[in-house]
């Protein structure tokens, strides 16, 4: 009866004697050689199969066309609810056309005339980060903050 670990054994050949680097499936195909160091190459005067076919389109019906806009494109303005792990939902809002996203409460704690100073948050006083009122914002710094969220700490 074979006992539970015959791994090491005398006259038992691991599964992988004989073989060099990582093995895996097409990786000698073509002339590509694969050495023991990890890295990749080619034989020297391998002729890659894309060799004069610039601009290749090997799904033209499918490829993005020129002028076309992307199914998720969302224009400046528009406000998205974003769902933090472990923290709660807060609202961005989309203010210029390359993607740039910004926090509801500091797009409107600066559009009432607010300043923000570097390294100040904007918190909600009643602790409901979609209630979105002027009055439930206050500027604090990040000690303050800290405070604000960890009283014992």
């Amino acid at each position: 009866m074979p006992t539970k670990s015959t791994k090491f054994q005398k006259g038992n050949v691991p599964w992988n004697k004989g073989m060099v680097g990582f093995v895996h499936s097409g990786s000698f195909k073509n002339g590509h050689v694969q050495s023991n160091t990890g890295r990749t190459h080619f034989r020297r005067g391998h002729v890659p199969w894309t060799k004069n076919q610039k601009g290749i389109h090997l799904s033209p019906k499918t490829e993005f066309q020129v002028g076309s806009l992307p199914q998720n494109k969302m224009p400046i303005g528009t406000i998205v609810i974003r769902q933090k792990a472990g923290e709660g939902a807060y609202r961005f809002i989309k203010t210029t056309e390359r993607g740039k996203w910004i926090s509801y409460s500091k797009y409107l704690w600066t559009m009432a005339g607010g300043k923000i100073k570097a390294g100040e948050f904007i918190h909600h006083k009643d602790g409901n980060s979609l209630n979105d009122s002027l009055d439930n914002y206050i500027a604090v710094n990040r000690a303050a903050h800290c405070k604000i969220h960890n009283p014992g700490g």
